[in-house]
């Protein structure tokens, strides 16, 4: 069997794979970030800021699936008849 050939056109940008290193990097580029009040940052507080931002970007995703979810089935209730 023969591979598949893409279309023709921009391909989509493949995520990267997780490793520690890409961790260290992004952890070193928020400090930067975070260091440029004057006041270097920790690691630590880095550490936080980051999970403080996937605490919030998580929970903005839960809501919008909900939404949606409930928008889905006001939609399904309307097609049936039921609305």
């Amino acid at each position: 069997m023969t591979e598949p050939i893409p279309p023709p056109g921009p391909q989509p940008i493949q995520p990267q794979k997780p490793s520690s290193s890409n961790e260290q990097e992004a952890l070193g580029v928020w400090q930067t970030f975070l260091s440029q009040g004057g006041t270097p940052a920790t690691k630590e507080q880095t550490q936080l800021f980051i999970n403080g931002i996937l605490k919030f970007f998580t929970t903005l995703v839960a809501q919008e699936r909900k939404k949606l979810s409930e928008a889905n089935k006001h939609l399904r209730d309307v097609i049936e008849g039921k609305e």
